[in-house]
């Protein structure tokens, strides 16, 4: 009986875990598209120069001194540019932010319902698959894997680099490694 309650307890817990995690990624969105939204703002009025006079530019010198990512900071620009008032007019903020970065160069005016929902609810496969299939590219589940347009790859231990090898490499590590599992034995 005891043990029972322990596992419901838990079982609750992480459901309540689940949900503060949830609000906090709403929040995320929220906050990303405020940044963006005052970026483009600061960006396009010139406002930064009212910030400091020892600004010479917007990029790096202004973003340096608020230490936001560049790269990061002009996504957020056009995320706002591109989904800020769609998503703030529909109050939709349970999407990653990574989902939308992987938007801007497909989505238009006209397809940008059908988009959000692909964000919003596709898994990542099926996600990635129709992100595939809009750049022009064949998606995963419609490739056959040929194997002339295989690539292989080895993993160093040491550094976790991948290493992109040919076939003859591989030969000669089989050719060079004969009979040693025999010795072993």
């Amino acid at each position: 009986m005891e043990n029972e309650l322990v596992e419901k307890e838990k079982g609750e817990l992480v459901f309540k875990l689940i949900q503060e995690m949830k609000q906090a990624d709403i929040s995320i969105l929220q906050g990303i598209l405020i940044k963006g939204k005052n970026l483009v703002r600061i960006q396009e009025e010139e406002l930064w120069k009212y910030y400091g006079e020892h600004f010479n530019n917007f990029d790096p010198d202004f973003l340096d001194e608020l230490k936001y990512s560049v790269p990061a900071s002009y996504n957020y620009m056009r995320i706002w540019r591109t989904f800020g008032k769609y998503l703030t007019s529909k109050k939709i903020f349970d999407i990653e932010t990574t989902r939308l970065i992987k938007l801007l160069p497909i989505v238009k005016d006209e397809t940008m319902e059908e988009w959000i929902t692909k964000a919003k609810e596709d898994p990542k496969p099926q996600f990635k698959d129709a992100i595939r299939e809009a750049q022009g590219k064949v998606p995963t589940d419609d490739c056959d894997h040929p194997d002339t347009d295989q690539a292989l790859f080895t993993k160093c231990k040491i550094c976790g680099k991948w290493i992109p090898r040919d076939l003859d490499y591989f030969k000669e590590l089989i050719k060079k490694n004969e009979g040693k599992e025999e010795e072993k034995i």
